[in-house]
């Protein structure tokens, strides 16, 4: 669920955007009825890190709400099959070669 590279804190992208998705659900939402669906998915963990709390809500709003919109994966999937066509290690910041919208002004690289 969390980032297993560099910062194991670290959130994935699939799961910031389904964290987004369901705040923008829930912003609408009748507060006595969100709070008791959060605790009911959270039933169990007491003392519970935050980040295992977060893991553990994510997860359970994915199961028991199959029906609503978790759109994480999908965006994560279409950024990776578009990546290998438009990214190139050397057009990273600081490489060898950047593209022509990246140029220093009046250096012309």
């Amino acid at each position: 669920m969390f980032s297993r590279g560099h910062d194991p804190a670290a959130m994935t992208l699939s799961d910031l955007i389904d964290l987004e998705a369901q705040l923008a659900r829930d912003r609408e939402a009748d507060l006595a009825v969100l709070e008791t669906r959060d605790r009911a998915l959270l039933a169990g963990a007491p003392g519970a890190s935050r980040r295992t709390l977060l893991e553990r809500w994510l997860q359970g709003l994915r199961e028991t709400e199959p029906g609503q919109l978790h759109p994480g994966r999908a965006v994560v999937g279409v950024l990776r099959g578009i990546a290998p066509r438009w990214w190139s290690p050397a057009w990273s910041w600081g490489g060898p070669r950047r593209p022509p919208s990246c140029a220093t002004p009046g250096t012309g690289r």
